[in-house]
């Protein structure tokens, strides 16, 4: 199979707003440095799926409910810059994006153009959800993944 893509020199930091995304922007960050690469911060945002109150039931949809997918963009576009600031400081200039879309599709289409994409590694209980992202991110990235631990995953050696 030949690949297409093409790889520029750059690292994508896939984040979510959790501390283990941060973690993994803070390598990522790291590692473009080193390398002398450029950093993108990427976060994937989707849309709250539509009003299913019976209330509203053949009625236009509520004002309120209209700016929903603006709402969710911009949301996501402030936790992308919260977070930079927050690991990377003010002054911090690396490209943001906050992309329409599943998690794992936005994650994967963004490896088409890196070198390195990293995130965190899932974790236990409440965001069991990020294995099946995870895994589909590992199995059909264009580019190599590495997944870094949160600061609650047990540590090589640990008993």
């Amino acid at each position: 199979m030949t690949d297409t893509a093409h790889h520029t020199d750059v690292v994508v930091a896939g984040i979510d707003g959790s501390l283990a995304s941060r973690l993994a922007l803070a390598w990522a960050a790291d590692e473009a440095d080193q390398r002398g690469w450029h950093l993108h911060v990427l976060t994937a945002w989707q849309s709250p799926p539509p009003s299913t109150d019976p209330s509203t039931e053949g009625e236009d949809a509520p004002p309120s409910t209209l700016s929903e997918p603006d709402d969710a963009a911009r949301e996501a576009t402030e936790m992308v810059d919260r977070e930079v600031q927050a690991v990377l400081g003010e002054e911090a200039t690396v490209a943001r994006r906050a992309e329409p879309g599943r998690p794992a599709e936005v994650l994967i289409e963004a490896t088409r153009h890196a070198r390195l994409l990293v995130i965190a590694a899932p974790g236990h209980g409440v965001h069991d959800r990020w294995y099946g992202v995870a895994e589909q991110v590992a199995r059909n990235a264009r580019c190599a993944v590495l997944m870094v631990p949160g600061p609650d995953a047990p540590r090589a050696g640990a008993r």
